[in-house]
């Protein structure tokens, strides 16, 4: 993903250390005891299971542009 790659680039790692980053901010979110965080997850991600990085930008994005009526 190309998100991913430019990320990498303008901090001078990997993209494998960006993704590894991107797990644990997404564990951390899924692991919110927040009511109001956990209802957002199972909104996004209804499966229950975690999101790889990219699935995690995709879904994201989409929310975005659907709260932007785009």
């Amino acid at each position: 993903m190309k998100v991913i790659e430019k990320v990498a680039k303008e901090n001078n790692i990997s993209e494998k250390e960006v993704r590894e980053e991107m797990l644990k901010a997404i564990r951390a979110g899924r692991e919110n005891p927040d009511p109001e965080v956990k209802a957002r997850w199972n909104e996004l991600f209804p499966d229950g299971k975690e999101p790889t990085p990219e699935e995690f930008i995709k879904t994201i994005a989409q929310y975005i542009l659907k709260e932007k009526g785009c």
